[in-house]
């Protein structure tokens, strides 16, 4: 039987992502997942690019679009996606596909994958100027393999800056009291000097 191979592009510069739930993976499509990411890193070294890192907060995402995918049985994109991802970001691309054949795993992303390479816009996602990927894998009833893989451009989340910790407040030492002035002299018994008038002046005013 052919394999039937479907594919979508999107690119997203101007937009962002809040992570969708999504039902516990199996090890097959834990398995598939990261032989996409090691396919797709294969690729990007072959154009003499750096790999791309495992984003886990952006998993939830490609994982719950899969779902949905699955659920509605139609390849489309995720209109949303870059709302839904709650990092931060420079640039967002997503490539989404099924194959209907995917009783050999590995077979099937392999078929899948060099289907995105022979993809102008969706080469231009797997090469583009992205440090950090996700995948998301799901099968549904009739055994076809559906992925989404979304790309990005951005700190990772282990580079995000912490929230301040709070210091102790160090404790002062008691100021030693001050010494009580003398008394001022009172101008009935002492006249001041002509140079020393405006700061006597100054001092009782």
């Amino acid at each position: 039987m052919n394999t039937r191979l479907v594919l979508a592009l999107v690119l997203s510069v101007l937009m962002i992502l809040p992570a969708t739930g999504v039902s516990a993976q199996t090890e097959f499509e834990e398995e598939a997942e990261q032989a996409f990411i090691d396919a797709t890193n294969e690729t990007r070294a072959e154009q003499g690019l750096a790999p791309l890192a495992n984003n886990l907060l952006l998993r939830e995402v490609a994982r719950g679009w899969t779902e949905e995918l699955v659920a509605s049985g139609q390849l489309a994109h995720n209109p949303s996606y870059s709302q839904q991802y709650e990092g931060e970001w420079r640039r967002m691309g997503e490539n989404v596909g099924y194959t209907s054949s995917a009783q050999d795993l590995l077979g099937a992303v392999e078929r899948l994958h060099q289907a995105f390479v022979d993809s102008p816009g969706h080469f231009a996602n797997i090469t583009g100027e992205y440090n950090q990927m996700a995948v998301g894998v799901a099968f549904d009833d009739d055994g076809a393999l559906w992925v989404t893989l979304n790309f990005l451009d951005g700190p990772t989340p282990s580079e995000t800056p912490e929230e301040p910790v709070e210091e102790e407040p160090v404790e002062e030492p008691t100021p030693e009291p001050t010494p009580e002035p003398e008394p001022e002299p009172d101008f009935e018994t002492q006249r001041p000097q002509e140079d020393d008038v405006e700061r006597t002046h100054f001092i009782r005013g």
